[in-house]
């Protein structure tokens, strides 16, 4: 659950409401209910993201308020862990690769116990 707050606060920052939408309806066959809401994900982008319709920021925007970088990289940290932890000999999947700093702070540590 942990996880899912910092992703969903790190895609409030860049604007990807769709997506923030998508992730808690949970049905790929639900996509309609998406596109009905457009209209709507278009006016918070304009109104409290100043954001042309359909489009966001990157994580690594300077127009990306600190916190919701600082969030993305202790998720991107987390899910590094998490995967080495659950298969040591790697993958191919963007959790294994080292995370990239998107904040002006280091990225934090995990140590195991």
């Amino acid at each position: 659950m942990f996880l899912r707050a910092l992703d969903v606060y790190s895609r409030i920052g860049v604007g990807q409401f769709e997506r923030i939408f998508e992730m808690f309806l949970g049905d790929p066959r639900r996509q309609k209910d998406v596109s009905d809401c457009k209209p709507l994900f278009n006016c918070f982008k304009r109104q409290l993201l100043a954001l042309e319709p359909n489009t966001s920021f990157s994580i690594c925007s300077p127009d990306v308020p600190a916190d919701y970088r600082l969030a993305f990289d202790v998720l991107q940290v987390i899910r590094h862990h998490v995967a080495w932890r659950k298969k040591p000999e790697g993958g191919f999947t963007v959790n294994f690769d080292k995370p990239m700093g998107t904040s002006d702070q280091p990225l934090c540590k995990i140590e195991d116990a």
